[in-house]
């Protein structure tokens, strides 16, 4: 099989993946039937949720259109969506902005007027946790970006950023589904956390949190992080978990990162592939876990294998270091592609399944890109220096020279890191 062909199986695999993890696939039949005589209110925050937001509408007004519907939604600035009875909010990702801390406070008040006879349903994808901010009192705006900005600076797992936004947060962490009371809430979200656990996803707004002062310490002690004043202050006082009721909660998960690699493995096995998915759980620093990976490869003798992966990688920027630009998902391809060199007939895409990886390039939004063991000695050619762009965390600027980006714009899921390499 050529390069050519083996791009082509990679580029349709991750295309399988995207749409087996849209909402529209499977999530009609999780929506719960309207209030017989109150409202229907849909409350939502990110990447995904404006097409979310219309597979609701459209569902509601089809096979209910006598309900009450009305809601608020939270997504990234260019988001497209189309909505008839559900405000749309737009504001900052990956770290709040102002927008973000209205849109929160918009929805906690929208929350605070259901009743008994209402119904509220939650839609959640991956971004939630930047588009809705409502730090509690005390807090400010500028204190949770100090934070979570060294946080992403660390390259702290998600599970370690949402913990700490929990704690500083007035509507994540089931205070979302506590204004809501005594209103039933059913929760749908798109995964795109490593286990699928609702007490991560979009951190929590309609779960109870159990994140204590000693846990956040003891994640700003791991990564070195001396907090703003009032975060200081906050932990002190050593704020007690936040009570029920918590009945008339329930949660459905739509889409999960296992189902995209699911979706390309089915591609991959028709072309011929023998399949072995690594799993949807990889975490740690994007170029390690490469390294590890091409090691993998240069070992296996098989003459076609696709290996799928999931899971979400992380870099870390040194402290007072130069970067450049790029994404967790690009870096991990080139050091992948360097890891590869010169591997014959072995070729890998690398991608973020929401069409969006780290920092834009020179022509907008990045997914990805793909490699090959031929990669390197290309690059060289043009007079790039793979190890000097790896080094500088520059994989935005290498990938775009070299023409080996993918570009899918944003995608309307997210379920994370997607990882397939095929072994000819």
């Amino acid at each position: 099989m050529d390069d050519t062909s083996q791009r082509r199986v990679l580029e349709d695999a991750f295309a399988a993946a995207v749409v087996r993890c849209q909402a529209d696939e499977s999530m009609r039949g999780l929506l719960p039937d309207p209030p017989a005589d109150g409202r229907l209110l849909i409350l939502g925050a990110g990447k995904a949720t404006a097409r979310m937001a219309e597979i609701a509408e459209t569902h509601y007004r089809e096979r209910f259109p006598e309900a009450a519907v009305a809601g608020l939604i939270a997504v990234p600035d260019g988001e497209p969506a189309a909505l008839e009875f559900v405000e749309l909010r737009r504001a900052a990702h990956p770290l709040p902005d102002e927008r973000s801390v209205d849109a929160a406070h918009r929805m906690l008040a929208l929350a605070a007027g259901a009743t008994a006879g209402d119904r509220v349903v939650v839609l959640l994808s991956g971004g939630a946790s930047a588009l809705l901010a409502a730090p509690v009192d005390g807090i400010t705006l500028d204190d949770k970006r100090r934070v979570t900005e060294a946080l992403f600076a660390a390259g702290a797992p998600i599970d370690d950023l949402n913990a700490v936004r929990k704690f500083l947060s007035a509507i994540k962490g089931g205070r979302l589904a506590k204004a809501c009371w005594p209103a039933p809430v059913t929760t749908l979200a798109i995964s795109d956390v490593v286990g699928d656990d609702p007490a991560v996803i979009g951190s929590a707004p309609t779960v109870p949190s159990r994140i204590l002062p000693e846990d956040v310490r003891s994640v700003l002690a791991r990564y070195g992080i001396d907090p703003p004043e009032a975060v200081r202050r906050r932990l002190a006082a050593a704020p007690a978990p936040l009570d029920g009721p918590w009945e008339n909660l329930d949660y459905r998960i739509v889409a999960r990162p296992i189902d995209a690699l699911q979706a390309a493995a089915t591609l991959a096995q028709n072309r011929g592939y023998r399949i072995e998915i690594l799993g949807d759980d990889i975490q740690g620093e994007a170029g390690i876990e490469a390294a590890r990976m091409a090691q993998l490869c240069a070992g296996n003798g098989d003459r076609k294998l696709a290996l799928l992966s999931g899971g979400e990688v992380t870099v870390t920027f040194q402290r007072g270091g130069q970067s450049g630009y790029g994404g967790p998902n690009r870096e991990f391809a080139l050091a992948l592609a360097i890891g590869l060199a010169p591997v014959e007939r072995v070729a890998a895409l690398v991608a973020d399944t929401d069409g969006i990886d780290g920092q834009s390039g020179t022509h907008g939004p990045v997914a990805g890109a793909i490699v090959d063991g031929g990669t390197v000695a290309r690059a060289a050619e043009r007079g790039l220096d793979a190890q000097n762009y790896l080094s500088a965390h520059d994989s935005g600027s290498f990938f775009e020279t070299i023409g080996d980006e993918v570009v899918t714009g944003p995608t309307r899921t997210n379920v994370n890191d997607f990882r397939m390499i095929l072994i000819n």
